[in-house]
């Protein structure tokens, strides 16, 4: 069982992500106006996230640390696809994917908040 000591730290890390991808965006400025959107939408999806995982309290309900995980990958994956000097065409055909990862959690979120005695399960 997590501990909300495990939480905390993982919000944080996530915080720290966010502010990475923030940092990159500003940085890269040579990206199309089309990768930067959709940039820009991610980060604001993870974002917005990150909230509804605040509001349910994670820190009150360990179930919830799987969510705050799997998103804080999705951060990491999205650092990583920017911090790889990846060409254009790559760009958009990853961040699209991750768009559509960000909306399984999403959805899965707001069932469990709606149903909260279900178990939810995530595919990768």
């Amino acid at each position: 069982m997590l501990t909300p000591k495990t939480s905390v730290v993982s919000l944080f890390l996530f915080y720290s992500l966010l502010d990475d991808l923030n940092l990159i965006m500003i940085q890269k400025y040579e990206m199309s106006i089309d990768v930067k959107d959709q940039i820009r939408t991610i980060i604001e999806e993870l974002k917005s996230l990150r909230s509804f995982l605040e509001d349910m309290e994670v820190q009150k309900h360990p179930e919830l640390e799987g969510f705050l995980i799997q998103t804080s990958d999705i951060a990491y994956e999205v650092l990583y696809i920017l911090t790889s000097y990846a060409p254009v065409w790559y760009l958009n055909l990853r961040l699209p994917q991750v768009m559509e990862k960000i909306k399984l959690i999403r959805l899965a979120l707001e069932k469990l908040n709606k149903y909260p005695t279900e178990k939810v399960i995530i595919s990768r």
